[in-house]
């Protein structure tokens, strides 16, 4: 417990130190113009995209589960998704929605093959973000001038790569779990060697692959189009041109995904700086400020969908007990 609030208060005093080192020189005057022109027709498409986007990672998910013979409606992976959102959101760690996610799915003596499904998810997700983004930044690498941030898509593409590589080789695994001594546990040596086999699976069936893959390369572009249509809801910001956003929104995700900071908080007001700075944006502070704030308002309003369904599900399930309880 003193280790968890130890690592809350060093990601909460990074995330303060980014943010005084963006915004301490920042004119109110011209954030306030940005924000006051705002135009709620592109908020409401972001919003609409989202829920796309949900049901996008939902049939994905799906996907994963009927491969390895367990089959959950779409609609309820849908709910557990947005559900999850709302987790990752307010718990102090990114994981808590996973948890959600694996627990809710997992149901029947299927927590193996769901907690490996939740894996292959993530997995996918970020094989998919590191490669659109290399890819971008190579066409567009006038853009960085030299700078080292094309190493990031590379670093994490490779690095997910070899994660996957050892999820999907039941030997490497065994050796990871003899090298760590972790197999002398009988329950987790057999829960980590059945995600094995789950993943082994996954890997020998080309179709589901192919169609993860494209799921998850079209889940990225939405991204993308998401953070040019927030752009565009303020006619006082200035626009970059499509293939800036392409070139710097995979990197910003993957910035933002590094858990160092709350909720990418800081991370992602960087990220949006050094992109608003390198397309020639006249004020890349307010600018920045401008987006992380209204990207962070959408993103609570959508999420709180997830906290109502949350609610939702758990009085529906303390009914039956209510009612067995009654005289």
């Amino acid at each position: 417990m003193k280790n968890r609030r130890l690592i809350f208060a060093a990601k909460l005093g990074l995330t303060a130190l980014l943010l005084w080192a963006l915004y301490r020189k920042l004119s109110f005057a011209d954030l306030s113009g940005m924000v006051a022109s705002l135009r709620p027709a592109p908020v409401l498409a972001f919003i609409a995209l989202l829920f796309v986007n949900t049901f996008l990672s939902a049939l994905k998910w799906r996907l994963l589960l009927r491969a390895d013979g367990v089959d959950i409606p779409l609609g309820r992976l849908f709910a557990s998704y947005l559900i999850g959102s709302f987790f990752n959101l307010f718990l102090p760690s990114n994981i808590g929605g996973d948890a959600y996610r694996v627990v809710s799915a997992g149901a029947g003596g299927a927590l193996s093959k769901s907690f490996t499904s939740v894996l292959a998810d993530r997995f996918s997700g970020f094989v998919a973000l590191a490669a659109f983004g290399l890819a971008a930044s190579l066409v567009g690498f006038r853009l960085f001038q030299g700078r080292p941030a094309l190493l990031l898509p590379l670093a994490g593409f490779v690095a997910i790569l070899a994660a996957i590589g050892i999820a999907m080789r039941r030997t490497w695994m065994e050796r990871i779990l003899a090298w760590t001594r972790a197999g002398r546990i009988a329950k987790l040596r057999d829960f980590a060697l059945k995600c094995s086999d789950s993943f082994e699976h996954y890997l020998g069936n080309r179709g589901l692959l192919l169609r993860i893959m494209g799921i998850s390369f079209l889940f990225q572009a939405i991204v993308v189009l998401c953070i040019r249509l927030l752009c565009m809801s303020m006619p006082a910001a200035q626009t970059p041109p499509w293939l800036d956003f392409f070139v710097f929104v995979p990197i910003i995700s993957i910035l933002e995904a590094l858990p160092v900071t709350i909720f990418g908080i800081g991370l992602r007001d960087t990220g949006y700086f050094l992109f608003f700075t390198q397309s020639g944006v006249a004020d890349p502070n307010a600018q920045a400020l401008a987006i992380s704030l209204l990207y962070m308002a959408a993103t609570v309003a959508y999420t709180s969908i997830g906290g109502c369904l949350f609610l939702a599900r758990l009085f529906s399930a303390r009914r039956p007990e209510q009612q067995r309880s009654a005289p």
